[in-house]
């Protein structure tokens, strides 16, 4: 038997699926190259900000640059004025501190004026070198700031500013000199040292007291140094049953021969009031020097001379003593309290 051939087929090839990818592939080279563009032109614009902002750089450079080589004579001129100022200020300061001191004989104000000098000096000197270098404006505003700058400080130093004024005011005024002996702001001593914000005190008693000006130039000021004699004042009590004639004598007599006393200006007794149990009577003696411890002696040593004289007189000086008047009814009760018989507790254990 012959075997039978089997029909063929034939599978005819797709249409459909060579189209699509010939458009895959032609869109994808079309994107590659958008973007290839679009990367080229941002490069390209970058470059060409970067290469604008070097040439604006470099002609920014060159123009400074010209600018220094016309202003060099100018700057040249200006830093040798301001190197010019500074020993000019110090001499200036020094000659001015100098002719103020011999005028004046006033330390703080000659040193005032001399460091007034020297900063005037710096600062004519800072404003020539700005105006070389066309610099008017800064030098405008500068003082503006400056202005500000001290008001601002003004406000928060006030206490500062106080005492600065007030030590200027005292310069100028000298109410009291350096080894004089003072009172001020309930402080006695000898002025050591003044400067424009303080002054330091030595009391009688080896104390350093600093004390700010203000309060020295608010409050009143003692100076014993300017008048070469000091009055020495005391009170003292004198009985109703003496004789104050001769009291008054005997007081005067005692003080004659006293060192220290100024012998043109006689001793005084001067009885001033009828007191509760004495009669009061001040004594004034006039001393030859207004030193603390000349007057403190002088004190002490006129106290024992009077005591010493009246004593010998027979003049007894009075203790003070207070009068009690009991009525009666309080001596009864008082009667009656002791010679009542004393209460037994029974209770008691």
């Amino acid at each position: 038997m012959h075997a039978r051939s089997l029909p063929s087929i034939e599978v005819a090839p797709t249409k459909s699926s060579s189209p699509r990818r010939s458009d895959s592939l032609e869109m994808a080279s079309q994107l590659l190259r958008a973007t290839s563009a679009s990367g080229r032109a941002c490069y390209v614009g970058g470059m060409l900000q970067l290469a604008n902002l070097i040439e604006k750089l470099t002609h920014k450079l060159v123009g400074w640059v010209e600018a220094l080589v016309i202003m060099l004579p100018n700057l040249l001129v200006a830093l040798l004025a301001f190197m010019l100022a500074l020993p000019l200020s110090r001499w200036a300061a020094r000659l001015s501190g100098r002719m103020l001191t011999r005028l004046t004989r006033n330390p703080p104000v000659a040193h005032l004026a001399a460091t007034v000098v020297r900063v005037l000096v710096i600062v004519a000197a800072t404003s020539f070198s700005l105006e070389l270098l066309r610099l008017d404006k800064t030098v405008t505003s500068l003082l503006a700031g400056v202005g500000v700058a001290g008001l601002a400080l003004g406000f928060a130093f006030q206490d500062i500013a106080s005492n600065f004024i007030s030590g200027l005011m005292m310069a100028m005024m000298r109410p009291f000199e350096v080894g004089d002996l003072v009172e001020v702001a309930s402080h006695t001593g000898r002025v050591v040292t003044m400067s424009m914000r303080d002054t330091e005190v030595e009391t009688v008693d080896g104390r350093s007291v600093v004390i700010p000006n203000r309060e020295i130039f608010q409050n009143p000021i003692v100076n014993f140094t300017r008048t070469p004699s000091r009055r020495l004042e005391f009170a003292i009590g004198i009985d109703y049953d003496e004789d104050l004639e001769s009291v008054h004598d005997t007081i005067v007599s005692s003080l004659d021969d006293m060192a220290g006393r100024l012998a043109d200006h006689v001793v005084e007794v001067l009885f001033e009031e009828f007191g509760e149990n004495t009669i009061k009577a001040q004594v004034l003696v006039w001393l030859s020097a207004a030193d603390e411890l000349h007057y403190r002696r002088c004190r002490s040593h006129a106290i024992i001379a009077i005591k010493r004289a009246l004593d010998a007189s027979g003049v007894v000086l009075p203790i003070p003593a207070r009068t009690m008047e009991l009525g009666p009814d309080y001596l009864v009760n008082a009667r009656s309290r002791s010679e009542a018989p004393a209460s037994i507790d029974h209770d008691a254990p």
